[in-house]
């Protein structure tokens, strides 16, 4: 074929493969797995068996000839033992104007490992208003008879230009990548499919993999893979990937959060909360539920992703004397147990939620006597910040400056309490003078509440609402079994203008409130009693454990029940 015959047909195959690429990511109907050439507008075949039929692309048309904007590209291939290797092929790529990836030009590697590509382009655009397109060095290797190493590289200038590069690319078995949807959903209300930028690697989200919740990439090049391309219904956009693949490893990977598997552990709601939730007709999951957990070693395991892919944070209570003891909060718990992974090398952005989704503070042990200002209950609404950037002009005296706004979204509804703990006293051994005794507060007797022995059985707990109106209010709630010398847990939630008291998982009270506005203007200040309280565990469950859809408390009732179960 001559030269002119032969840039005839790439430009044909460059057009073919832009008009496949729209078809294949802009229909989400099709199934899950690595599309083929025609689906993921390839223009080389990843897959084939012989190195020898790779074709190099003509990119004279996209390229400069300008001395100025060219650099020497070279470098060395080697095994993940450091051994240069011999007649592996390099392959030069970019990306075409649909954003897949494609071949430029391709080499083969000496003796000694050595390959170059000499003077190039390493900024490729295929129109004039196009940023560049990246350029990667793709790789492909033999292990024995079957062609199965595989490596990546970037061919990457910086903002300070050099006249060479020399790229150290390393081979390996392919490796593998699971992507949580809900990584890619956050900006995407439906994506159709992916590709991983500088290999040959598309998928196909279908409405299985929806239902999964994750979708896997096989075959992938090992090496620092810099971005991904999504596409939807309004086009395609370019996500971060920054993650680094290994050699016949699975990399796991959602919202800025990734890693490889260390070690997992296995969650599930308690069949005791199964049953509750039976009998209540409540659908799962329950949400945002906190948990203790163990961590065998706490400087190798990092971050903690469930199947689903949710990041789990955990934390150290206050005064905690066992170093590998933490609190998870669980986003979704099923019936089904569900694994959760540790990543080694994990990472999360610092625009990660990487704190727990509602207030706390968390003590494993409170002494008794103990007091201090907590301002958690002074933050009961969300607040947002509005800022207008103001610019003056080159010659005026007055600096740039920005005007901010804060506004709050507070509402009673929202306005949520929780405090719960663990105790084990005998409350018969206290004499006649001490029946009545106080086992925590909080705020005042103008505005707040107590937990302490009911007076004419102090072996019983009775709880004590101050609603902030003139008149005090005398009622006791929630009266309980709880200081027989026995170890139990109490949980006291005040949910807007509703009250739910729990004792060993069980609610034992649940009723609406008259609280005057004083009640929900804030109070601070945190009092434990007579009694020592283990775990004790003050938060705000806002709207964390309700369905707007659903009735009533039953779903507060299931949360509560689980609380407990998990952390027994």
């Amino acid at each position: 074929m001559n030269m002119k015959l032969f840039k005839n047909f790439i430009t044909n195959l460059i057009a073919a493969a832009f008009v496949a690429g729209i078809a294949a990511c802009s229909n989400d109907t099709g199934t899950a797995g690595v599309l083929t050439e025609t689906e993921s507008g390839k223009t080389a075949n990843a897959d084939t068996s012989d190195i020898a039929e790779y074709t190099a692309m003509d990119f004279s048309d996209y390229v400069t000839t300008d001395p100025e904007k060219l650099v020497y590209v070279g470098g060395t291939v080697k095994d993940t033992k450091g051994v240069p290797l011999a007649l592996a092929r390099v392959f030069l790529t970019a990306q075409d104007s649909s954003h897949h990836t494609v071949v430029r030009d391709s080499t083969e590697t000496d003796d000694d490992g050595r390959f170059t590509f000499g003077k190039i382009d390493d900024c490729p655009s295929y129109n004039k208003s196009d940023n560049c397109q990246h350029v990667n060095l793709l790789v492909r290797a033999r292990s024995g008879s079957e062609i199965t190493l595989q490596g990546v590289g970037q061919v990457y200038n910086g903002y300070k230009r050099k006249d060479s590069l020399d790229i150290e690319i390393e081979v390996g078995e392919p490796a593998k990548v699971v992507i949580y949807l809900n990584y890619l959903e956050r900006s995407y209300a439906k994506a159709d499919s992916i590709c991983l930028a500088g290999t040959f690697n598309c998928i196909r989200i279908s409405e299985e993999d929806r239902k999964k919740g994750f979708i896997t990439l096989e075959n992938l090049p090992i090496g620092e893979i810099e971005n991904l391309y999504v596409w939807e219904k309004n086009g395609v956009s370019k996500q971060t990937f920054i993650g680094e693949t290994k050699a016949g490893e699975t990399f796991y990977m959602n919202y800025k959060v990734g890693g490889y598997p260390l070690d997992s552990l296995q969650f599930a709601l308690p069949a005791k909360t199964v049953k509750l939730m039976d009998s209540l007709k409540l659908d799962e999951p329950l949400g945002s539920l906190p948990a203790p957990i163990t961590v065998q070693d706490t400087h190798a395991y990092y971050k903690l992703v469930d199947e689903y892919g949710n990041f789990i944070p955990y934390v150290a209570a206050d005064n905690e004397t066992e170093e590998s003891r933490f609190w998870a909060l669980y986003q979704e718990v099923r019936e089904d147990s569900t694994k959760a992974r540790w990543l080694a090398n994990g990472w999360v952005s610092s625009d990660h939620m990487n704190h727990w989704t509602f207030p706390y503070h968390l003590y494993a042990t409170a002494e008794a006597g103990l007091a201090f200002d907590d301002s958690l209950f002074e933050t009961r609404h969300y607040t947002s910040v509005n800022c207008i950037n103001i610019t003056y002009s080159s010659d005026s005296p007055y600096p740039n400056s920005y005007e901010c706004d804060t506004t709050g979204t507070y509402t009673e509804s929202d306005s949520t309490i929780g405090i719960s703990f663990w105790i084990e006293a005998d409350g018969s051994v206290v004499d006649d003078s001490g029946s009545g005794t106080t086992l925590i507060s909080a705020g005042s007797e103008e505005a707040g509440f107590k937990i302490a022995q009911c007076e004419a059985d102090p072996q019983f707990i009775c709880s004590q609402i101050f609603s902030g109106d003139e008149t005090k209010d005398a009622t006791l709630y929630g009266k309980a079994k709880a200081m027989d010398g026995k170890r139990h847990h109490v949980s006291f939630v005040i949910y807007g203008k509703h009250l739910a008291i729990a004792v060993d998982g069980e609610t034992v009270h649940s009723t609406d409130l008259k609280l005057a506005s004083k009640f929900y203007e804030g109070f601070a200040g945190i009092t434990v009693g007579e009694f020592a309280l283990s775990d004790l565990f003050i938060y705000e469950p806002k709207n964390l454990v309700t369905k707007p859809e659903e009735n009533g408390w039953n779903r507060l009732k299931a949360w509560l029940n689980a609380f407990y179960e998990m952390q027994k």
